[in-house]
């Protein structure tokens, strides 16, 4: 598996990015524990054989934030790729163990509409780290965190795009400045950085993962979703290989958005919710693609319109706030409002 190969190159990223933060990452072979505003929560280990997660823990309240945190690596031996079998099917008896989406067929009857502000980031890396990547989708580590500090103390906190599916769904309103965080394609700086900061902060967020790009060098690992989802994150559907929808026909479309879906099912445990259009390429009939796979009740675009009320009615072509390095904290409250 490529994440003990990686890991001593992750171990030093922990450490700089705990030291600045206040916090203590702790890699082990054991298993993963939880941080929620309750105190740490310990969960079983995922069912892949030799996955090794990171366990984050909360700093301890005697100690002062400025203190050097302590960072222990786990063994850098090799460990097998997990191998799953393709399955071009968004039902749900595909992938069998899976736990299926439990909602309710049909949305409300009547007007409901929600603003639940949706951020889209896509990196999360220091700049000299983010190889070819546009500037425009990487934000440091530090930014990343003055962002989600300026927002926690203007008193915003966050849901996962499945809940606001059912939120929608239900005509259930979320506590007053509720919002979404959202981090595309799966890197696996989503991991490394992303995640000890969310935690800090008490957050969580929902990773849209290119599947076909899981456990390849540089990208997200089938240990690593698998501790994102034991922490709170939500594992969305953002395809196989990351291609424009609008331009595959018939059983390369489907191939596209189910084949994903059976993939975080196969990883995870769970069949994903939501889905993000590579590119915010969509079109009627890509919609319908999307909604006729099975669990599938959200999708989002890229940041590039305006942002609207969501409603059962457009919740597969809603709108996302694109962030970047360039995004100050205070301008970033602003256009949350608050």
């Amino acid at each position: 598996m490529q994440f003990r190969s990686l890991i001593r190159q992750r171990g030093r990223r922990y450490s700089a990015l705990a030291a600045a933060l206040g916090i203590a990452v702790v890699l082990v072979a054991a298993g993963w524990t939880t941080l929620h505003s309750g105190g740490l929560i310990p969960t079983p280990m995922p069912s892949t054989p030799g996955a090794s997660l990171a366990t984050v823990h909360s700093p301890n309240p005697t100690t002062s934030p400025t203190q050097a945190p302590v960072v222990t690596l786990a063994p850098a031996t090799a460990t097998p790729e997990p191998s799953f079998p393709p399955v071009n099917s968004c039902n749900p008896a595909s992938v069998p163990g899976a736990i299926p989406v439990a909602a309710p067929a049909s949305g409300k009857a009547g007007s409901f509409a929600l603003h639940v502000p949706i951020l889209e980031y896509h990196r999360i890396v220091p700049l000299a780290e983010a190889g070819n990547s546009r500037r425009s989708l990487v934000v440091p580590p530090q930014k990343f965190t003055a962002q989600l500090g300026a927002l926690q103390k203007a008193g915003w906190h966050t849901i996962t795009m499945a809940t606001l599916a059912n939120d929608l769904q239900v005509h259930t309103k979320p506590p007053a400045r509720t919002f979404v965080i959202t981090i595309d394609d799966g890197w696996d700086d989503g991991y490394t950085y992303a995640l000890p900061i969310l935690a800090q902060h008490g957050f969580v967020a929902t990773y849209f993962v290119i599947t076909g790009r899981i456990d390849h060098p540089s990208f997200l690992t089938s240990a690593d979703l698998q501790a994102l989802v034991a922490a709170g994150d939500e594992i969305g559907d953002h395809t196989m290989d990351h291609v424009y929808l609008t331009r595959q026909r018939g059983a390369k479309l489907t191939y596209e958005i189910d084949a994903a879906a059976a993939r975080i099912a196969q990883v995870t445990g769970y069949w994903p919710e939501s889905l993000a259009y590579p590119y915010g390429s969509e079109n009627s009939r890509v919609v319908a693609a999307v909604a006729a796979c099975q669990g599938l009740r959200i999708a989002v675009i890229e940041g590039k319109h305006p942002v609207i009320y969501q409603t059962w009615a457009n919740r597969f072509v809603i709108t996302r706030i694109h962030v970047s390095s360039g995004t100050t904290p205070a301008k970033l409250v602003a256009e949350l409002g608050g």
